[in-house]
C-alpha cells in the first residue's frame, strides 16, 4: 500500500501547533504549584491530637509573602503628661481622650504604620519650609484615617473575633498607603465582544493565580451586603427532585448560591492558610455541634469585615480622589486577606492591643447576629 506523504506531513502539523500551544499555555497561565508537594500537620491545642488534626499542602518552592516578613514597628513607651490630647490640641474628634503623651507616641506608630516615607505631612497640610502645618486645610488623607481610627477603635472594643490580640493600621497596611489585600466590585459585565471565556477582561488583566479568575460576587454578597453562606449541603444521600430548596426565591438560584458560598470559603481559606477542617467536620459542613471552635471565630469575622465595609469603608467614596476608587467607583474594601496575609494570625499573633491600650474603644451595643447553635 503506497503510503500518504501530505497526510503524514498534516499528522506532524497538527502534532506541533498542539504541542507548542501546550506549551505557551503552560509558560503563560498563572502560577502552578508543582509536586511535590509537602504536607504539614497542624494539632489544635484546644482541640487535642488526632481526632481533628489539621494537613495543609504546601508547595515546596512557595515562598512566605514578604509582608508576614515585615517587624511590627513600636516606638518606645512614654510617661503619661497627666493631660489629655483634647486638652491640649485643637479639634481631636476620635482620640482626644487619650493621655497628650501616649497621642503623640500613636501618631508616631500611625506614621510609621502607614507612612513611612511620606511622614506627617502625608495626612497634615505642608508648609513652605517642609514641616506639617497643623493649622492649614488638611489633604483627604486627614478624614480618611480619622475614619479608620474610629474603626479600629470599634474593632478592638469587641469581644469576639479579634481578641486579645487587637488590630492596628499596620494589619493591614503593612507601611503602605493602600493595604496590598483587598478588592473592588466587579460591576457590570461588558459586552460579549469584550470578554474572554465568558469572564470579564479585569480578571484575566490582574490575574496572578488560577484562583483570580474566578468572580468577585461573593465578596460583595457576603463582606458588604446582609447576605447569608448557609443552608446549601443537602442532609440526604439522594434528594427527591419535587422537594423545595431550602432557601427562598429571592436569594436567587441554589447552584449560583452554592457557587458564590465557595467562592468565599475558599477566599477565607486561602486569606488564613488552613484548609475546610479549621473550622468545619467535612463528614458534614452544615453541623455547628460536628464543627470546631473556630467556625464561631470565622462566622464573627465575616460580620466584622461586613461592618468595616459598609459603615466604615463604602462612605470614604465621596472624599476619595477617582485613582482611589475602582472601576465603578467604590473604594478598596477589605476581606480577610487584608489582614491574615496568609497566617491563621494577623503577624504571628504579635499583641498589639497590649502594647497600644489606647486603640481600645467603648464597648459597642451586643451583636444581634448570634451563629446558630453556636457551642459554649
Amino acid at each position: 500500500m503506497k503510503r500518504d506523504p501530505q497526510g503524514k506531513r498534516l499528522f506532524f502539523t497538527l502534532v506541533a501547533l498542539f504541542g507548542g500551544g501546550g506549551l505557551l499555555a503552560v509558560l503563560l497561565l498563572p502560577d502552578w504549584d508543582s509536586p511535590p508537594m509537602s504536607n504539614e500537620a497542624w494539632v489544635s491545642e484546644e482541640l487535642g491530637p488526632a481526632a481533628i488534626s489539621m494537613y495543609t499542602l504546601n508547595a515546596r518552592t512557595r515562598r512566605p509573602d514578604p509582608l508576614n516578613e515585615l517587624e511590627f514597628p513600636v516606638p518606645p513607651l512614654v510617661e503619661d503628661a497627666g493631660v489629655t490630647a483634647g486638652e491640649v490640641y485643637d479639634d481631636v474628634q476620635v482620640l482626644g481622650d487619650l493621655d497628650r503623651a501616649q497621642f503623640d507616641r500613636l501618631q508616631v506608630a500611625i506614621t510609621r504604620w502607614v507612612a513611612p516615607n511620606e511622614g506627617c505631612t502625608f495626612c497634615h497640610a505642608e508648609a513652605a519650609n517642609g514641616l506639617p502645618d497643623f493649622d492649614a486645610e488638611p489633604p483627604y488623607q486627614f478624614d480618611v484615617a480619622r475614619e479608620m481610627m474610629k474603626m479600629v477603635r470599634e474593632l478592638n472594643a469587641e469581644e469576639d473575633h479579634i481578641r486579645p490580640q487587637g488590630v492596628t493600621c499596620f494589619t493591614c497596611h503593612r507601611g503602605q498607603n493602600v493595604p496590598e489585600y483587598g478588592w473592588y466590585k466587579a460591576g457590570d459585565w461588558p459586552g460579549p465582544e469584550e470578554r474572554w471565556y465568558q469572564e470579564p477582561p479585569p480578571w484575566i488583566r490582574t490575574a496572578t493565580t488560577i484562583r483570580d479568575f474566578f468572580p468577585r460576587e461573593a465578596f460583595e454578597l457576603f463582606l458588604l451586603e446582609d447576605d447569608r453562606a448557609a443552608g446549601l449541603q443537602a442532609r440526604d444521600a439522594i434528594v427527591p427532585p419535587e422537594r423545595e430548596p431550602e432557601l427562598p426565591p429571592e436569594e436567587g438560584p441554589v447552584f449560583t448560591r452554592a457557587e458564590n458560598t465557595y467562592l468565599l470559603m475558599m477566599q477565607m481559606s486561602d486569606a488564613l492558610g488552613q484548609n475546610c477542617t479549621f473550622c468545619h467536620n467535612t463528614r458534614a459542613f452544615y453541623d455547628w455541634e460536628q464543627s470546631t471552635p473556630y467556625r464561631v471565630d470565622a462566622f464573627h469575622a465575616i460580620h466584622q469585615t461586613r461592618r468595616i465595609n459598609r459603615d466604615h469603608i463604602e462612605p470614604l467614596a465621596d472624599i476619595l480622589p477617582e485613582d482611589r476608587l475602582g472601576p465603578v467607583g467604590d473604594p478598596f474594601k477589605a476581606n480577610c486577606m487584608s489582614c491574615h496575609v496568609g497566617e491563621r494570625k494577623p503577624l504571628g499573633g504579635v499583641p498589639m492591643l497590649s502594647l497600644f491600650p489606647g486603640l481600645v474603644g467603648e464597648t459597642p451595643e451586643p451583636e444581634t447576629a448570634r451563629p446558630p447553635r453556636a457551642r459554649p
